[in-house]
């Protein structure tokens, strides 16, 4: 996709072509990034059939400030606009790297696609530190 694009015409191409659209460090101040009120927007005009729509948000980054990485972001995800979570990895060091992740059903790319379809994914990371017990968060390669 080409960048600088037009956001409702970048997410309708992106699906036009089977890809999802997750919303990256949104309402970020430090980024460049969609706002809440965008995403409100996006969202009924989606529900009315009217525009594209949003298949998951980034609830944490390695590059979000720490008051978006938290539960309210999460909340906003699960319960006001419905989208699945995801842990962003776009790390541009070493240091950062793995992170932040995402937790999904199965081991498969098409697991993955369908987990964030059926909104069953769950963002992960060091500065959220809500994996359970059972899960192990991924190792760091290189050291």
């Amino acid at each position: 996709m080409p960048s600088f694009q037009p956001l409702v015409s970048t997410i309708a191409a992106v699906h036009a072509q089977g890809g999802l659209c997750i919303a990256p460090h949104p309402m970020s101040r430090q980024r460049d990034s969609i706002n809440r009120h965008t995403i409100e927007n996006l969202l009924k005009r989606s529900e009315e059939g009217e525009g594209p729509y949003l298949d998951g948000l980034e609830i944490i980054s390695p590059y979000a400030a720490p008051l978006l990485c938290s539960d309210d972001v999460r909340d906003l995800a699960k319960n006001h606009f419905h989208l699945a979570e995801i842990g962003g990895s776009d790390a541009h060091s070493l240091s950062l790297l793995g992170n932040r992740y995402t937790i999904f059903p199965g081991e498969k790319t098409g697991d993955l696609y369908q987990a964030i379809l059926s909104k069953i994914t769950r963002a992960a990371g060091s500065s959220l530190d809500h994996l359970p017990p059972s899960v192990t968060p991924p190792r760091r390669g290189g050291r």
